[in-house]
C-alpha cells in the first residue's frame, strides 16, 4: 500500500456531497444511514420534512444524480477498484462481511459504527454503477457480485 494517508468513506462521501444542498445531503444521509446507520423510508423523511413520500423521492433522485456525476470525476476510483479486484478473486462474487474486511483500510480508525462503514461502502459502491449489491434473502446471504452472471455462478 502506497505511504500516502487513506482516504476514509465519510472523506468520499463529503466530497461527493459538495454542491448539494442541505436537505439534499441529509435526505441522502438519512435514506441511506450513512450517519447512525439507521436507513429511514420515504414516509419517515416525508414526515421530517413535511412533504410527500413522493417530493422525497425525487430529491434523492436528483441528489443520487449528482453524486454519480462526480463519483465520475475519480473520488471513488480507490474504493470501486479494490472492490472489483476483491470480486475478481472470488469469481465475481463475495459475501458482504468478506468484502467489508478487505476495504477496511477506508474506516476511520475507531471512530466509525460498523453499521456506519458498511452503508457507506453499500452507496458509494452502489453510486459506482459497477458492482451490484444483493440484499439478504430466504435463498441467499447478502453480497456483492460484479454482473447479473456472476451472481448466478
Amino acid at each position: 500500500m502506497p505511504n500516502k494517508k487513506q482516504t476514509t468513506t465519510s472523506q468520499i462521501i463529503e466530497t461527493l456531497f459538495d454542491g448539494l444542498d442541505p436537505r439534499q445531503v441529509k435526505v441522502l444521509t438519512k435514506r441511506h444511514g450513512l450517519d447512525n446507520g439507521e436507513e429511514l423510508t420515504l414516509a419517515k423523511l416525508g414526515k421530517i420534512f413535511n412533504v410527500t413520500r413522493e417530493r422525497i423521492r425525487q430529491i434523492e433522485s436528483a441528489a443520487l444524480a449528482q453524486a454519480r456525476k462526480r463519483a465520475k470525476d475519480g473520488h471513488i476510483d480507490e474504493l470501486v477498484s479494490l472492490a472489483i479486484e476483491e470480486l475478481e478473486k472470488t469469481g465475481g462474487v463475495r459475501k458482504e462481511d468478506a468484502l467489508l474486511q478487505e476495504l477496511k483500510s477506508f474506516a476511520e480508525n475507531g471512530k466509525i459504527l460498523p453499521i456506519n462503514f458498511t452503508n457507506q461502502v453499500r452507496f458509494l459502491l452502489e453510486i459506482s454503477g459497477q458492482v451490484f449489491y444483493h440484499r439478504e434473502d430466504e435463498e441467499l446471504s447478502s453480497h456483492w457480485h460484479l454482473s447479473e452472471a456472476h451472481q448466478r455462478k
